[in-house]
C-alpha cells in the first residue's frame, strides 16, 4: 500500500495526540494550509517537510519513505515530458529546414 506524505503526517499526529493547529503553529503553516497537507490538496515543500521531520525529531527519510513511489513518478513523467519537448523541437527544426529547401533551393 502506497502511503503519502500526508497519511504520514497524519499518522505521526494522531500517534502523538496533537491537535492540527498545534502542529500547524509549530511548523508554521496556516491552519487550512496544515488540513490541507492532511487530506492532500496542499503540496508541502522540503522546507515544509523538514519542518514537519523536525517537529517530530524523524529523519526525513521517514516522511519520504513511503512516497518515493510518488516522487520516483513525478521524476519519470518529467522525464518523458522532457524528452517528447526535445523530440518535437527536432521535429520543428526538421520541418523548418525541409520548409526553407522547398522555397529557396
Amino acid at each position: 500500500m502506497q502511503i503519502n506524505i500526508s497519511e504520514k503526517a497524519k499518522e505521526y499526529r494522531v500517534d502523538r495526540g496533537f491537535t492540527q493547529i498545534e502542529v500547524a503553529k509549530a511548523i508554521g503553516l496556516y491552519l487550512n494550509e496544515y488540513i490541507g497537507l492532511e487530506d492532500g490538496s496542499f503540496n508541502p515543500n522540503y522546507n515544509t517537510v523538514l519542518d514537519i521531520a523536525k517537529y517530530y525529531d524523524v529523519p526525513v527519510s521517514y516522511i519520504y519513505d513511503r512516497s518515493r513511489i510518488i516522487v520516483e513518478n513525478i521524476i519519470e513523467r518529467f522525464i518523458n515530458k522532457t524528452s517528447q519537448r526535445v523530440e518535437t523541437d527536432d521535429y520543428i527544426e526538421y520541418k523548418y529546414k525541409e520548409f526553407i529547401e522547398e522555397d529557396y533551393t
